[in-house]
Protein backbone atom coordinates (compact mmCIF):
# COMPACT_ATOMS: atom_id res chain seq x y z
CA UNK A 1 0.00 0.00 0.00
CA UNK A 2 1.28 3.17 -0.74
CA UNK A 3 2.36 5.98 1.69
CA UNK A 4 -0.54 7.94 0.53
CA UNK A 5 -3.21 5.40 0.83
CA UNK A 6 -2.10 5.16 4.38
CA UNK A 7 -4.41 6.72 7.03
CA UNK A 8 -2.89 7.08 10.51
CA UNK A 9 -3.88 7.82 13.65
CA UNK A 10 -1.84 9.41 16.25
CA UNK A 11 -3.03 9.63 19.63
CA UNK A 12 -1.24 11.56 22.25
CA UNK A 13 -1.93 14.34 25.05
CA UNK A 14 0.88 16.63 24.91
CA UNK A 15 0.35 19.10 21.80
CA UNK A 16 3.79 19.36 21.04
CA UNK A 17 4.74 15.87 20.93
CA UNK A 18 1.55 15.38 18.87
CA UNK A 19 2.54 18.18 16.15
CA UNK A 20 5.98 16.81 16.16
CA UNK A 21 5.16 13.34 14.88
CA UNK A 22 2.56 14.32 12.78
CA UNK A 23 4.67 16.44 10.88
CA UNK A 24 7.24 13.93 10.55
CA UNK A 25 4.42 11.03 9.37
CA UNK A 26 3.13 14.03 7.00
CA UNK A 27 6.84 14.56 5.64
CA UNK A 28 6.95 10.40 4.56
CA UNK A 29 3.94 11.16 2.65
CA UNK A 30 1.32 9.95 5.01
CA UNK A 31 -2.28 11.01 5.63
CA UNK A 32 -2.46 11.60 9.73
CA UNK A 33 -5.37 12.11 11.76
CA UNK A 34 -4.76 13.42 14.90
CA UNK A 35 -6.06 13.70 18.96
CA UNK A 36 -5.15 14.19 22.47
CA UNK A 37 -8.80 12.37 23.47
CA UNK A 38 -9.11 8.64 23.94
CA UNK A 39 -12.33 8.04 23.06
CA UNK A 40 -12.40 10.01 20.04
CA UNK A 41 -9.75 7.47 18.72
CA UNK A 42 -11.74 5.10 19.32
CA UNK A 43 -14.43 6.51 17.38
CA UNK A 44 -12.38 7.60 14.63
CA UNK A 45 -10.96 3.59 14.66
CA UNK A 46 -14.87 2.56 14.40
CA UNK A 47 -15.44 4.47 11.60
CA UNK A 48 -12.86 2.87 9.78
CA UNK A 49 -10.68 6.21 8.94
CA UNK A 50 -7.61 4.76 9.76
CA UNK A 51 -5.32 2.32 8.71
CA UNK A 52 -2.91 2.06 11.50
CA UNK A 53 -2.97 3.60 15.24
CA UNK A 54 -0.06 5.50 16.87
CA UNK A 55 -0.46 5.63 20.98
CA UNK A 56 1.10 7.66 23.72
CA UNK A 57 0.61 6.78 27.07
CA UNK A 58 -0.53 9.98 28.40
CA UNK A 59 -3.92 10.51 26.86
CA UNK A 60 -7.10 12.33 27.25
CA UNK A 61 -10.90 10.66 28.35
CA UNK A 62 -9.27 7.18 28.52
CA UNK A 63 -6.48 4.77 29.59
CA UNK A 64 -4.08 3.93 26.70
CA UNK A 65 -5.05 0.17 27.64
CA UNK A 66 -9.21 1.14 27.23
CA UNK A 67 -8.31 1.94 24.26
CA UNK A 68 -6.13 -1.01 23.24
CA UNK A 69 -9.13 -3.32 24.65
CA UNK A 70 -11.68 -1.63 22.43
CA UNK A 71 -9.56 -1.23 19.05
CA UNK A 72 -12.13 -3.23 17.53
CA UNK A 73 -13.29 -2.36 13.64
CA UNK A 74 -16.16 -5.21 13.70
CA UNK A 75 -16.56 -8.80 15.03
CA UNK A 76 -14.21 -11.34 13.77
CA UNK A 77 -12.05 -8.51 11.82
CA UNK A 78 -8.47 -8.09 13.12
CA UNK A 79 -7.64 -4.66 14.80
CA UNK A 80 -5.75 -1.93 13.35
CA UNK A 81 -2.26 -2.06 14.24
CA UNK A 82 -0.92 -0.14 17.06
CA UNK A 83 2.39 1.31 17.33
CA UNK A 84 3.14 2.48 20.68
CA UNK A 85 4.71 5.93 21.72
CA UNK A 86 6.98 4.94 24.96
CA UNK A 87 9.45 6.55 26.88
CA UNK A 88 12.66 4.21 27.61
CA UNK A 89 11.24 4.37 31.74
CA UNK A 90 7.77 3.48 30.38
CA UNK A 91 8.93 0.41 28.26
CA UNK A 92 8.86 -2.54 30.79
CA UNK A 93 5.99 -1.55 32.62
CA UNK A 94 4.36 -0.55 28.89
CA UNK A 95 5.16 -4.31 27.35
CA UNK A 96 4.19 -6.33 30.79
CA UNK A 97 0.34 -5.06 30.65
CA UNK A 98 -0.61 -4.72 27.09
CA UNK A 99 2.41 -6.08 25.29
CA UNK A 100 -0.68 -8.78 23.47
CA UNK A 101 -2.47 -5.43 21.59
CA UNK A 102 1.16 -3.86 20.33
CA UNK A 103 2.95 -4.35 16.96
CA UNK A 104 6.05 -2.36 17.68
CA UNK A 105 7.21 0.18 20.13
CA UNK A 106 8.54 4.39 18.98
CA UNK A 107 10.75 5.59 21.43
CA UNK A 108 13.77 8.82 20.76
CA UNK A 109 15.43 8.96 18.80
CA UNK A 110 12.81 8.69 16.26
CA UNK A 111 14.48 9.16 12.85
CA UNK A 112 12.53 8.94 9.91
CA UNK A 113 13.85 5.64 8.63
CA UNK A 114 12.97 3.76 11.51
CA UNK A 115 9.55 5.64 12.03
CA UNK A 116 8.89 4.13 7.93
CA UNK A 117 10.05 0.61 8.38
CA UNK A 118 8.34 0.11 12.11
CA UNK A 119 4.68 1.20 10.09
CA UNK A 120 5.55 -1.26 7.29
CA UNK A 121 6.72 -3.79 9.51
CA UNK A 122 3.11 -3.74 11.30
CA UNK A 123 1.04 -3.76 8.32
CA UNK A 124 3.22 -6.69 7.01
CA UNK A 125 2.61 -8.30 10.38
CA UNK A 126 -1.60 -7.43 9.79
CA UNK A 127 -1.79 -8.98 6.25
CA UNK A 128 0.04 -11.64 7.26
CA UNK A 129 -2.22 -12.40 9.85
CA UNK A 130 -5.25 -11.70 7.77
CA UNK A 131 -3.88 -14.52 5.63
CA UNK A 132 -3.45 -17.17 8.44
CA UNK A 133 -7.05 -16.40 9.43
CA UNK A 134 -8.73 -16.54 5.96
CA UNK A 135 -6.65 -19.95 5.10
CA UNK A 136 -8.24 -21.41 8.21
CA UNK A 137 -11.08 -20.09 7.00
CA UNK A 138 -11.23 -22.14 3.95
CA UNK A 139 -9.31 -24.87 6.03
CA UNK A 140 -12.57 -25.30 8.15
CA UNK A 141 -14.66 -25.46 4.57
CA UNK A 142 -12.88 -27.80 2.78
CA UNK A 143 -13.32 -29.70 5.86
CA UNK A 144 -16.84 -29.39 6.10
CA UNK A 145 -17.39 -29.92 1.96
CA UNK A 146 -15.33 -32.86 2.27
CA UNK A 147 -17.06 -34.75 5.46
CA UNK A 148 -20.70 -34.07 3.00
CA UNK A 149 -19.14 -34.96 0.30
CA UNK A 150 -18.12 -38.39 1.98
CA UNK A 151 -21.27 -38.42 3.88
CA UNK A 152 -23.37 -38.19 0.71
CA UNK A 153 -21.15 -40.81 -1.44
CA UNK A 154 -21.04 -43.31 1.90
CA UNK A 155 -25.10 -43.14 1.74
CA UNK A 156 -25.28 -44.23 -1.80
CA UNK A 157 -23.12 -46.76 -1.83
CA UNK A 158 -25.27 -48.22 0.52
CA UNK A 159 -28.25 -47.40 -1.60
CA UNK A 160 -27.67 -47.05 -4.99
CA UNK A 161 -27.94 -49.85 -7.39
CA UNK A 162 -26.89 -48.36 -10.68
CA UNK A 163 -23.18 -48.79 -10.70
CA UNK A 164 -22.77 -46.13 -13.48
CA UNK A 165 -24.56 -43.88 -11.78
CA UNK A 166 -22.32 -44.15 -8.68
CA UNK A 167 -19.19 -43.61 -10.46
CA UNK A 168 -20.10 -40.56 -11.85
CA UNK A 169 -21.23 -39.09 -8.64
CA UNK A 170 -18.03 -39.86 -7.34
CA UNK A 171 -15.89 -38.29 -10.20
CA UNK A 172 -18.23 -35.53 -10.02
CA UNK A 173 -18.64 -34.63 -6.25
CA UNK A 174 -14.32 -35.28 -6.48
CA UNK A 175 -14.20 -32.22 -9.25
CA UNK A 176 -16.31 -29.66 -7.38
CA UNK A 177 -14.35 -30.88 -4.06
CA UNK A 178 -11.29 -29.84 -5.90
CA UNK A 179 -12.07 -27.33 -8.11
CA UNK A 180 -11.00 -29.31 -10.77
CA UNK A 181 -11.67 -28.65 -14.32
CA UNK A 182 -11.35 -32.83 -15.23
CA UNK A 183 -11.67 -36.06 -13.47
CA UNK A 184 -11.17 -39.55 -14.50
CA UNK A 185 -11.97 -42.75 -12.98
CA UNK A 186 -10.66 -46.45 -14.08
CA UNK A 187 -11.64 -48.96 -13.42
CA UNK A 188 -9.75 -52.86 -13.23
CA UNK A 189 -11.03 -55.47 -15.24
CA UNK A 190 -11.06 -58.98 -14.83
CA UNK A 191 -8.27 -60.03 -17.21
CA UNK A 192 -5.82 -57.44 -15.48
CA UNK A 193 -6.35 -54.51 -18.10
CA UNK A 194 -8.17 -50.88 -17.14
CA UNK A 195 -10.96 -49.62 -18.80
CA UNK A 196 -12.29 -45.79 -19.22
CA UNK A 197 -15.11 -45.56 -16.59
CA UNK A 198 -15.97 -42.27 -16.41
CA UNK A 199 -13.86 -39.13 -18.53
CA UNK A 200 -15.05 -35.65 -17.68
CA UNK A 201 -13.39 -32.36 -18.90
CA UNK A 202 -15.92 -29.28 -17.59
CA UNK A 203 -14.20 -26.40 -20.35
CA UNK A 204 -14.60 -28.90 -23.06
CA UNK A 205 -18.15 -30.33 -22.17
CA UNK A 206 -16.62 -33.60 -22.45
CA UNK A 207 -18.74 -36.80 -20.63
CA UNK A 208 -17.75 -40.06 -21.65
CA UNK A 209 -19.17 -42.77 -19.61
CA UNK A 210 -21.71 -42.52 -16.40
CA UNK A 211 -25.33 -41.86 -17.15
CA UNK A 212 -24.95 -38.95 -18.83
CA UNK A 213 -21.95 -39.22 -20.97
CA UNK A 214 -21.30 -41.02 -24.11
CA UNK A 215 -18.83 -43.48 -25.45
CA UNK A 216 -19.08 -45.68 -22.50
CA UNK A 217 -17.23 -48.94 -22.22
CA UNK A 218 -14.00 -47.74 -23.87
CA UNK A 219 -10.66 -49.70 -22.79
CA UNK A 220 -7.59 -48.60 -22.20
CA UNK A 221 -4.79 -51.97 -22.21
CA UNK A 222 -2.27 -51.61 -19.87
CA UNK A 223 0.67 -54.23 -18.40
CA UNK A 224 -0.81 -56.42 -15.63
CA UNK A 225 -1.17 -54.99 -12.51
CA UNK A 226 1.27 -55.70 -9.66
CA UNK A 227 -1.82 -55.26 -7.17
CA UNK A 228 0.73 -56.29 -3.82
CA UNK A 229 3.98 -55.57 -5.75
CA UNK A 230 6.89 -53.48 -5.42
CA UNK A 231 7.04 -52.08 -9.07
CA UNK A 232 5.62 -49.25 -10.29
CA UNK A 233 2.23 -49.91 -12.71
CA UNK A 234 3.29 -48.25 -16.15
CA UNK A 235 0.73 -48.15 -19.46
CA UNK A 236 2.10 -50.54 -22.14
CA UNK A 237 3.20 -48.09 -25.50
Amino acid sequence: MKNEQLRLLVVERDQAERETLVNKLEQLGYTVFATGDGQQALDILKSKQASMLILGTDIAGLTYKEVLEQNTVQPGEPPVPVLMLVGLDELSLVSKTADQFIADYLYEPLTPEILRKRIQDALKHRQLFIEEQAAEQRTRELSQELTNVVLSIGMALASEKDLDKLLERIVVEAQVLCNADAGTLYLKTDDDHLRFAIVRTSSLRIAMGGTTGIQRGRRVYCRKIRLLGDQAFRPAQ
